[in-house]
Formats: structure tokens, C-alpha cells, sequence
């Protein structure tokens, strides 16, 4: 019998470890999360990719229903931040950043094909369920071929909205 109690007493005092240990990772990801809050909104830049007149108009009114695909301005924003302003408001994210030329810094967490034979690279987030999947154009596969998890790339791509949890970026180019 005090084998039986003991066993069930190192049982539960196992299990109250293992919930003090992912409480206190819920909480750094909690407190890693929020941080990143505060930044992202300091940390998406635009920047005009022609020096013309024209692109620098656009550079300041980005919603200018007059100035083409070609005149607007480069996003720059890194994956995590790119995931986290999806995860906090996916219509407002899509209004920035769908349609538009991202160019999305990060690391490679996995570089594959997908079901169409499509070269991707899955860029890591704050979150180890979730990543920033960019698909990448016929002329990028070669480079992706010498990435390995782990890698920092610079992708240019178009923005393509968030598909369950993760957002989408699609015509990568890798920098």
C-alpha cells in the first residue's frame, strides 16, 4: 500500500512540476509577445522603390487610388512581426499588406514543396506552431536549395493574406 501511495504522491508532484514549468513558459511567450506588440507598430517601414516623384507621393498616401503597382511603396517588416500584426488583426493586416511587395526578413525553419511541387520556405514566428510561409518563384529554387534551417534570408514577395494561422506571402524572390 505505501508503494502505491508513493508512487501516486511522485505522480502528482510530477504533474504540478510540469504545470509551475508551462505556466512559466506561457508567461515569457506571454511577456515575448507583448513586447513585440509595442514594437510592431514602430517597425514596419515603407520606403519608395523608384526615387521618381511620383513614388515618393505614393510613399506618403499609400491608400492613393492613382499611383500603379509599380510606384508603390516596399514594405520592410521581419516574420514575427508580419505573424504577430496578422494574429492581432487579420482585416486590418490584410488592408496593409495584401497585394503589396513585402520585403520579410527571417529565419528558415523549413524549406519544401508543396502538394503542386511549389518551393516554399516556412520563416519562424514567436510561436513554434505557427510560421510565415513564403513561396518562391522558379528562379529563387536553386538558392533555396543551399538554405538550411536556421538560415536568415530576405525574401521580396506579395503579400497573399493569412491562410489558417499562418500568413502567405506568394512571387518570392529571395534577396
Amino acid at each position: 500500500m505505501r508503494v502505491i501511495l508513493s508512487a501516486v504522491m511522485l505522480f502528482v508532484a510530477g504533474w504540478a512540476g510540469f504545470a509551475i514549468a508551462d505556466a512559466t513558459h506561457a508567461e515569457r511567450y506571454h511577456q515575448a509577445k507583448t513586447a513585440l506588440r509595442s514594437e510592431a507598430s514602430s517597425s514596419v517601414n515603407t520606403q519608395p522603390r523608384r526615387s521618381t516623384q511620383r513614388s515618393q507621393v505614393a510613399a506618403v498616401n499609400v491608400e492613393s487610388a492613382e499611383s500603379s503597382e509599380e510606384d508603390a511603396p516596399l514594405i520592410q517588416i521581419t516574420a514575427p512581426d508580419l505573424s504577430l500584426v496578422y494574429h492581432n488583426n487579420e482585416v486590418a493586416a490584410d488592408a496593409k499588406f495584401k497585394g503589396k511587395i513585402l520585403e520579410v526578413r527571417g529565419q528558415v525553419r523549413e524549406i519544401g514543396k508543396n502538394f503542386a511541387g511549389t518551393a516554399y520556405l516556412n520563416l519562424q514566428t514567436l510561436s513554434q506552431f505557427e510560421s510565415v510561409d513564403a513561396y518562391l518563384q522558379k528562379d529563387s529554387v536553386s538558392y533555396a536549395a543551399g538554405l538550411s534551417p536556421g538560415d536568415v534570408v530576405t525574401v521580396l514577395c506579395r503579400g497573399d493574406g493569412m491562410i489558417v494561422g499562418s500568413p502567405m506571402l506568394r512571387d518570392c524572390s529571395i534577396k
